[in-house]
């Protein structure tokens, strides 16, 4: 506050891990795009490609090189009921264990023109263009169960497999016809890692694969030890490199991007960035801002990702305990590293116990999202409407104004447009005197009531305050056809005096 004048802006500062540090919320907001500004983000709703609703999570999504959409779906969390693979939005098979039981499947690839399944110790392959269905391609007596088998095409044409103790590798393979499987080499014991560690995902950085490491009797205990381990490994040595030890519970995913790998581990949500040699920490996912040790939160090996800016996507998942912001959080990979919740899928409310199984971007932009709510699952993505119905919030960092002895009242205020008010534009102003009480709405402002305006002053209400938070809610209509010129509502600043 200057002069006795406090003034939100900096929206690309991104969200805070309190509100005593900076903005305590950032939600279903676009604050990066256009720095300077914040507008809503475009909403997340049900892919119309996929019209169901799975029965189990959606854990892997791809466009294969035919042009073919694959979606793979299990259910990982609470035992073996439905193991699914569609492509282009229909059904295609059930993916059977050795047993044959339905198995729990991990992860999904395309290797030499055929879909690769990892489930518990078997490898399912579907031809693309042979379209034959091998169930048990590889029964892989060799390989652990209950480990997230996390897959990876090598630049060397290889495929790696996390396999628990070890790293799996297949090779030399020869495709099949309509009549045949292909073949290929399995080694299951490629590289082995030290006793106690167990492989959870894997990433390529150079000539170098990093294989992060977690601790437990399976891959649903790896908040449960302090083991996180990152091992590279030159594809040709006997063993590995020295492993970069960060002191978390698990690692629970990876992404190289610009030649450095991005690693999200523990159960707090550290996130942190190492070149295979070293590490450091960038931040934390601010999904609560009263956390405790009994809180906890999951993301999946493949709930992570870059948009078309190159910034990180990852999927926050319930752990135990609460949680205050479960979603998509968008990360700046520049100095500050600033995050905000930048989406929220279409089926989940604060509170809600919410998993996200897989994150991808497609090449016209849209993140997809596969996901469940209180065990309901579906699959969402980014349409080009944004989101309606107050859904974008901010919360202002917590500003000392005044003290017990001199407070501070707020006779006027002033919100800021990039671009003019127009008649599918609302914003609603609230604000509370500490982090604890209900928002007192100061007043929601709409074309109708304002007309076409950039900037609007108005009456705070604000009476001897020690403290002072504010609270932004945005809304627009959705697009129309053709669209007007300046549809998005644009925030440049609110100020109080």
């Amino acid at each position: 506050m200057k002069d006795g004048k406090l003034t939100i802006t900096d929206w690309q500062k991104g969200q805070a891990l309190s509100p005593f540090l900076g903005f305590a919320t950032m939600r279903n907001c676009e604050v990066f795009d256009n720095p300077g500004i914040v507008k809503i983000a475009k909403q997340m709703e049900k892919d119309p490609f996929y019209t169901f609703a799975p029965q189990g999570m959606p854990i892997k999504r791809l466009k294969a090189s035919n042009g073919d959409d694959y979606l793979l779906v299990t259910d990982i969390l609470s035992g073996l009921t439905s193991t699914s693979l569609f492509k282009n939005g229909t059904f295609l098979t059930t993916i059977i264990a050795s047993s044959g039981n339905t198995d729990t499947a991990y992860d999904m690839v395309e290797y030499k023109e055929y879909i690769i399944v990892s489930t518990n110790a078997n490898l399912f392959a579907y031809g693309i263009n042979t379209l034959r269905i091998t169930q048990n391609w590889k029964t892989l007596s060799g390989l652990y169960s209950g480990y997230y088998m996390k897959m990876l095409v090598g630049q060397d044409d290889i495929l790696y497999i996390a396999n628990g103790n070890n790293l799996a590798t297949i090779s030399n393979f020869v495709a099949g016809t309509a009549s045949t499987d292909p073949t290929a080499t399995l080694s299951t014991s490629a590289l082995d890692l030290p006793a106690g560690q167990f492989a959870t995902t894997i990433v390529e950085l150079g000539r170098n694969i990093l294989i992060g490491t977690q601790g437990g009797a399976n891959w649903s205990q790896i908040g449960n030890q302090r083991v996180a381990n990152i091992y590279p490994w030159d594809r040709v040595s006997a063993s590995f490199s020295l492993p970069v030890q960060i002191q978390e519970n698990g690692i629970h995913a990876m992404i190289q991007v610009n030649n450095k790998v991005y690693v999200v581990a523990g159960t707090a949500g550290n996130i942190y960035v190492t070149d295979g040699t070293s590490y450091q920490k960038i931040g934390r996912i601010p999904w609560s801002q009263d956390r405790n040790i009994s809180n906890s939160i999951r993301v999946f090996p493949n709930a992570i990702t870059t948009n078309v800016n190159n910034n990180l996507l990852i999927g926050v998942s319930s752990g135990s305990g609460t949680q205050d912001q479960l979603g998509i959080y968008e990360i700046v990979l520049s100095e500050g590293y600033p995050i905000c919740l930048k989406n929220t899928p279409e089926g989940y409310t604060l509170g809600s116990d919410l998993q996200i199984g897989f994150l991808v971007t497609s090449n016209q932009g849209q993140t997809y999202v596969g996901y469940g709510v209180n065990g309901t699952y579906d699959v969402d993505y980014t349409r080009f409407n944004a989101y309606v119905g107050y859904k974008a919030v901010i919360e202002s960092p917590l500003y000392s104004v005044g003290t017990s002895t001199n407070k501070k009242t707020f006779q006027h205020g002033e919100f800021i447009l990039a671009k003019p008010l127009t008649y599918q534009h609302r914003i609603r102003i609230s604000y509370r005197k500490d982090t604890e009480s209900d928002y007192v709405l100061i007043g929601t402002y709409t074309f109708s009531d304002l007309g076409s305006k950039r900037s609007h002053l108005f009456t705070p209400h604000i009476a001897d305050a020690e403290n002072v938070q504010i609270k932004i809610e945005l809304d627009q209509n959705e697009y129309t056809s053709p669209n007007p010129t300046n549809w998005d509502l644009e925030l440049m600043s609110i100020s109080l005096w």
